[in-house]
């Protein structure tokens, strides 16, 4: 009795509590939260090795660029020059946009990198991309909480949203992951926030039209996949603002958008040339290609939505709403089109008593929130199908900025589930937490963070003790050393040739060491030249008789040579 009345306090308190003081709380829980993982982050996928090097390496895009690997013997300095900030080169945002005019996205992303590694000239830290992800963490769990504010007025439903979203894989993996991904989803729900304000409120303030250009400017100069979230929500507005023959609010809107949108195409040249495709980069071309192959659409919508149901649900994503919608269709038959109830009669008997509502006589009335969660949810199926036909691959990356709303509806259908079922408040709360820790569990259970790389971590550990030793880099395409920079780096001698030209260049390796660390890339076997034998060729070419498996990552297969 006791432990009921005070959780019943507790609910009470919740409820009446200012829900900022209480997101204030979790979130600074949330914050450790993610500290822990960044700190247990030990390697890097490739794309967060470019990161650096696009950021970071003056008017020089590629390592490949300036005739870099013209020789076979290189310098460690190259990789070193390429990922961090030379002295004197600190804040040179020109060289940022020029090279990423050599990528593939737009350069926003780069530039904060860029500003944080510049004062730290020489300087290589996962922290120059993880502590500006965390920030933008910051900002997104405080946009969503508005979001949800604008479909409701429940704390308990406030509170899990932001348990939910900021304690998911899906969420660590977008802080982990030193890519523009979540920054691109801070400039999403931006953007969605205040075109909901448009919709809700009859006049806006001028802060909100600022906020709405910024949105577009930032989302666009950060990720063209922006455009795919905003087309969507620019079309549900625009038909409001018709609907509502409000000439001059349509005027506001159009130049506002049109403001932040060239504003973006202004600031990168190449800007028009990579979303039509004309740019020459091969990544642009076959997303283009994409949209005109619907042979394995249906594969990709299954593929990834396992991503997604995994990072933020569990994998049970199916079993929860079908739960949720036979309770609620159960509600509508027994409570709306019919009126069941039971009753005792004079002999102890129990009977039911079925009654056929009257709709003539119900007034059926549609709030606004209701078209803002159905906007939403149009939004996210708009933007999943189509990201879905168009990426080069699949990967829980395109779908990050999309992550917190799913989770808001998630916790929507959860809502109305639980208020079918009871309706004492302390209840509801009771069942919302319980559900909301069980899918948090699950989830844990079912998936560990993805860009952690634990193992390649260990593997950067153990070359640590061949700093000294000199090593050769074999290829199928230059741009796969990246994937290998750091360990390059620290270095001191390095030899690198393109697997077609091993041949000849296997003579300009010095085989004087008792050792030598060899990079095999794993793509040799498509190139006509078994792993084996590869090994095999260049430890018998420089007289070595014994080989050591050092470790395998994503790209490279790493031996050590010796005598």
């Amino acid at each position: 009795m006791q432990i009921k009345k005070g959780f019943n306090k507790l609910v009470d308190r919740v409820e009446k509590t200012n829900i900022y003081i209480i997101f204030v709380v979790i979130l600074c829980i949330q914050v450790l939260f993610m500290l822990y993982y960044c700190d247990m982050k030990k390697g890097y996928f490739v794309d967060e090795i470019w990161s650096y090097g696009l950021s970071n390496s003056y008017y020089h895009a590629q390592l490949e660029d300036n005739n870099s690997l013209e020789n076979v013997k290189i310098s460690s300095e190259l990789f070193k020059k390429y990922l961090t900030v030379d002295e004197g080169k600190n804040f040179k945002f020109g060289s940022v946009v020029n090279n990423q005019m050599h990528d593939a996205h737009p350069p926003l992303f780069y530039m904060v990198l860029h500003s944080v590694s510049s004062l730290f000239t020489g300087t290589f830290s996962k922290w120059f991309g993880l502590i500006p992800n965390i920030i933008y963490f910051v900002i997104v769990m405080f946009l969503l909480l508005k979001i949800s504010q604008c479909v409701s007025d429940n704390n308990i439903f406030f509170i899990a949203v932001q348990v939910l979203y900021g304690f998911s894989i899906g969420a660590i993996n977008s802080v982990t992951y030193i890519r523009m991904y979540m920054l691109l989803t801070l400039w999403c729900l931006l953007f969605l926030l205040e075109n909901i304000y448009l919709y809700q409120k009859e006049k806006l303030k001028l802060s909100n039209y600022i906020l709405l250009g910024i949105a577009t400017l930032g989302g666009m100069y950060t990720h063209f996949f922006f455009i795919i979230f905003a087309c969507p929500v620019v079309l549900l507005n625009l038909l409001y603002l018709y609907k509502e023959k409000s000439g001059k609010g349509l005027l506001k809107y159009i130049l506002t958008g049109a403001i932040g949108g060239i504003s973006a195409i202004l600031l990168f040249p190449t800007y028009i040339q990579k979303i039509s495709g004309n740019d020459g980069n091969s990544n642009s071309a076959q997303t283009h290609a994409n949209m005109r192959n619907f042979s394995d659409w249906s594969n990709r919508l299954k593929a990834y939505w396992a991503d997604v149901s995994s990072e933020l649900f569990g994998s049970v994503w199916g079993v929860i709403i079908g739960i949720c919608v036979i309770i609620i269709i159960s509600y509508i038959f027994w409570r709306v089109i019919f009126n069941i109830k039971l009753k005792k009669t004079e002999k102890g008997l129990i009977c039911i008593i079925i009654e056929k509502n009257d709709f003539e006589k119900k007034k059926i009335v549609i709030r606004k929130n209701v078209f803002i969660i159905g906007g939403i949810l149009f939004i996210c199926a708009f933007y999943y199908i189509l990201v879905c036909k168009i990426t080069l691959f699949i990967s829980n990356r395109f779908m990050m900025c999309i992550y917190p709303l799913l989770v808001l509806l998630m916790c929507l259908l959860l809502e109305k589930t639980v208020k079918v079922c009871t309706k004492k408040k302390v209840k509801q709360a009771l069942a919302m937490g319980i559900i909301s820790i069980l899918i948090i569990g699950v989830t844990f259970y079912a998936n560990d963070p993805e860009y952690i790389y634990e193992e390649k971590g260990m593997i950067a550990t153990e070359l640590e003790n061949y700093t000294n030793v000199p090593c050769l880099y074999v290829y199928t395409a230059p741009y796969r050393m990246v994937n290998n920079a750091l360990n390059l780096m620290n270095t001191k001698t390095i030899y690198q040739s393109n697997l077609d030209n091993l041949k000849k260049n296997i003579n300009s390796v010095n085989n004087s060491s008792e050792q030598l660390i060899l990079y095999v890339d794993t793509l040799v076997s498509d190139q006509g030249m078994g792993m084996d034998d590869c090994v095999e060729y260049i430890k018998s070419s420089l007289n070595y008789n014994k080989v050591k498996w050092l470790g395998t990552d994503d790209m490279s297969v790493i031996y050590c040579l010796e005598r």
